[in-house]
């Protein structure tokens, strides 16, 4: 019986501190555009075993009034986005820094 009281009490603990890295539901994935250049060659030299890589991620707005996008990315450095809507650039964001815990960065309409 003793054995039973343990195990429990370790899954409440467990379940207590579990992080949930789920994405708001506000926008929803819809297709991808994704281009990769690998540089696996010795003649790569220092970007040996890295890569260069563009996404463009079309997203449906599942409610009114999104001012805020959420994506996960880890281990990769964005070096620009581009917000469009309807084929207009989105001139004010701002990128906030990306949340370790979560993984991922945020884009907010300014």
């Amino acid at each position: 019986m003793k054995l039973i009281k343990s195990f429990v009490v370790i899954l409440l603990f467990a379940v207590t501190f579990a992080v949930d890295y789920r994405l708001k539901t506000n926008v929803v994935p819809n297709s991808y555009n994704i281009t990769i250049q690998p540089y696996v060659r010795q003649e790569d030299g220092d970007q040996q075993f890295t890569f260069d890589g563009k996404v463009d991620i079309f997203i449906n707005v599942a409610e009114d009034n999104v001012s805020e996008i959420e994506i996960h990315k880890k281990n990769l450095i964005i070096l620009s986005v581009e917000v469009l809507f309807n084929n207009n650039v989105v001139p004010d964001y701002l990128i906030h820094p990306y949340d370790d815990m979560a993984e991922a960065p945020i884009w907010e309409q300014d």
